[in-house]
């Protein structure tokens, strides 16, 4: 039986984060809060879903100071993938000015030239993050 945080990941990697994988992937779902991997970049959590799918939320107010550490931010987000064994990677930037960030946060994302196809930035607004992860 899920709990219900794991439902609300879920709902929330099929919603906002537009993720398709199958329901047999969401049966193992693991929560690290404030990831040491990410410690300096005061990262919410961590979020491992069925070995496959690693989803780092950064739930930030000034957002700007994400975009000066996006392409390093996402470079240890695939070493982490890598060695962690997991598929693919997503970044959750969470921002009470998701419009503005969006925008600036995905051209930026955009110009990065080393990455590969299995990763992904998303912007949305706290209030669009899982229930208990938005009350931290």
């Amino acid at each position: 039986m899920k709990t219900q945080s794991e439902i609300a990941i879920e709902e929330f990697v099929r919603g906002p984060l537009g993720c398709n994988c199958g329901a047999k992937v969401f049966e193992r779902i693991e929560v690290e809060e404030k990831p040491s991997d990410f410690e300096d970049l005061s990262a919410s959590q961590l979020i491992g879903i069925g070995g496959i799918l690693l989803v780092l939320v950064l739930n930030v107010d000034a957002w700007e100071s994400t975009q000066t550490n996006l392409e390093s931010i996402f470079k240890r987000g695939i070493e982490t993938r890598e060695a962690k064994s997991f598929n693919r990677f997503r970044l959750v930037v969470a921002t009470p000015q998701a419009d503005k960030a969006r925008q600036a946060l995905t051209q930026h994302f955009e110009t990065f030239s080393e990455m590969d196809e299995k990763i992904h930035l998303h912007i949305v607004t706290p209030d669009q993050l899982p229930a208990y992860t938005a009350a931290l």
